[in-house]
């Protein structure tokens, strides 16, 4: 009491009861107290006390749930770091499936499109491969029987000759025309034994043409497991999209979630009169705002990813394009490639019908016996004039 003044206890009182909404707190209530006066000041500490007190309680839950809040959008945050990089290197890995996807049907379509007139050549190929087969032993025989034929007339021709020492020229000429008839068909053989080599040529060409046939359908299979990977890998961009989604959801619950929590310092900062209690009430806006401004940094990141996923897709469209440009040429130049070889075979083989005909019409047996029949019959009158020479 002697070192402390009343008017030092008035002045703590004022500035205590002030914020309760009393004002007229002076000496005479230390001086002179009432009982009834004294029990309302009481009374009204007491409550603001436990009025407090309540708040206080329930700000403490506030801030353990802001907090709580605060590591659910670090984890969220982390998290939509891990799963941005993941899809970021998934959309890269998609982007390369996309356009190699492009290219595959691509080149799929086109493999249809050549294996479907490979196997209409190969069957044209192969009629005409048997037909030059059947065509080759036929004219393999023929070209004995001639060659037997030519034989024989040489040994008739020969005999004639050995048999006449002076020929009359009837004989003489008859002679003559045998030998050109003999070099003709000996000419006819020779040019028909290079021709029928070339035909040889273009028979073995149809183990290649199988080969090459073969090797179409090989690069179709593999279309076809390319395609199967290609397939996989949009279903795993599916599930990767649809995690993507959770996240955002999982995003927009956050930032929801924050709102409500702002809304409620701001309701118990207009309650307790603007003014906080302790160092955690003053530093809640504070960590308001750093939650709101990491949220705006995770909308800022999504926003790059998708940005970054546009120009990728922009960028593989643009190599599809010449990919498929590269496609056209190329078949292009496989059609040009299969009409000159269609043409050629045709050329050869209107050349071999010709050979056949040509030799077929030379061995006629017809003609055969006719040249027969002139020999005998030219060694009959030779036989007749030696014997009228020895008579």
């Amino acid at each position: 009491e002697n070192t402390v003044s009343l008017a030092h206890y008035v002045k703590v009182m004022q500035d205590i009861f002030r914020p309760l909404g009393v004002f007229d707190v002076g000496l005479q209530d230390l001086a002179s107290p009432k009982p009834k006066r004294t029990r309302k000041l009481l009374k009204i500490l007491v409550n603001s006390w436990l009025r407090m007190t309540g708040i206080y309680s329930k700000y403490k839950e506030k801030e353990k749930k802001l907090l709580e809040a605060k590591n659910i959008a670090l984890e969220t945050k982390a998290a939509l770091s891990t799963k941005t990089a993941e899809v970021n290197k998934l959309a890269s890995l998609l982007g390369d499936a996309a356009a190699e996807a492009e290219n595959l049907d691509k080149e799929h379509s086109v493999c249809d499109k050549a294996l479907a007139a490979s196997c209409e050549k190969k069957a044209a190929i192969m009629s005409d491969y048997q037909q030059l087969k059947t065509t080759h032993y036929a004219s393999t025989e023929a070209i004995q029987r001639a060659e037997l034929e030519i034989l024989e007339l040489k040994e008739s021709l020969e005999e004639k000759r050995a048999s006449v020492c002076r020929d009359p020229t009837t004989r003489k000429e008859n002679i003559a025309a045998n030998t050109q008839t003999l070099t003709a068909l000996e000419a006819a053989v020779v040019d028909f034994r290079r021709k029928l080599s070339v035909i040889e040529e273009k028979v073995n060409l149809v183990p290649h043409i199988s080969d090459a046939i073969q090797k179409i359908l090989t690069t179709a299979d593999k279309c076809e497991a390319k395609v199967a990977k290609i397939m996989q890998l949009q279903e795993s961009k599916a599930a990767q999209e649809k995690e993507r989604i959770e996240l955002e959801n999982a995003k927009h619950a956050l930032q929801k979630k924050l709102e409500v929590m702002s809304e409620e310092a701001e309701h118990l900062g207009r309650r307790t009169g603007g003014q906080p209690h302790d160092a955690g009430l003053q530093s809640r806006e504070q960590r308001n705002k750093d939650a709101k401004a990491q949220y705006q940094e995770l909308a800022e990141l999504q926003k790059a990813a998708s940005a970054a996923e546009n120009a990728k897709e922009a960028e593989f469209q643009a190599a599809a394009l010449r990919i498929e440009e590269k496609i056209d040429s190329f078949e292009k130049t496989l059609k040009d490639h299969i009409v000159e070889n269609e043409r050629q075979m045709r050329d050869q083989l209107e050349e071999l019908r010709n050979a056949v005909a040509f030799v077929q019409d030379a061995l006629n047996p017809e003609k055969l016996q006719s040249l027969k029949a002139d020999q005998q019959l030219s060694v009959a009158y030779t036989g007749s004039n030696n014997a009228a020479s020895d008579t």
